[in-house]
């Protein structure tokens, strides 16, 4: 029997998810917001991040959506070797580069959604950028160079990633629980 690595598994999900995004597309004729954690390495499915991700994440998410009017047709959850992902399937007619600039704004709103991947795709799939807006490219959460700079150069060790987003994380749920 063939043994994947859990690299091979991640981008065997992520073909999955780019199938289910065309299918989509495809069934609705509209675009697509997709949500997941930000988190590097192999191993995405801790139990901290999907009870963050189910309990904190969503339901913050679907009420910022809601106080923009922002409708949606319907939303559909995968949790497999990269973690909690949502696909959200937007209006038909939406403009599709103002819905970044509000997922924008709302990522800069607190450490907790800098964790997060917030992608939006037209109803041809093609990804809306930040390039598009005319915005600077995401910062790294350890020092102010572009995440994907950083990546590229291993400038940071992925112990160290992950230690400061299990503590974000971790001051969140803490936070959360207490306020119930």
């Amino acid at each position: 029997m063939l043994e994947f690595k859990p690299t091979n598994k991640i981008l065997l999900n992520r073909e999955q998810h780019y199938l289910l995004q065309q299918q989509l597309v495809n069934k609705y004729q509209a675009g697509l917001l997709t949500v997941n954690l930000n988190i590097p390495g192999a191993h995405k499915q801790q139990p901290q991040y999907h009870h963050f991700f189910q309990t904190i994440i969503k339901p913050q998410l679907f009420a910022f959506l809601q106080s923009k009017g922002i409708n949606y047709q319907t939303s559909q959850e995968i949790y497999d070797e990269t973690g909690d992902y949502l696909v959200i399937v937007l209006p038909q007619l939406a403009n599709y580069l103002h819905m970044k600039e509000l997922l924008i704004a709302f990522e800069m709103k607190a450490k907790i959604y800098q964790l997060l991947d917030f992608d939006i795709y037209d109803q041809h799939l093609q990804a809306i950028s930040r390039q598009q807006l005319n915005l600077p490219m995401r910062k790294c959460y350890l020092c102010a160079e572009p995440a994907k700079w950083c990546a590229r150069q291993k400038t940071h060790l992925i112990s160290e990633l992950l230690c400061y987003i299990n503590n974000v994380i971790e001051e969140e749920i803490e936070r959360n629980d207490k306020a119930k």
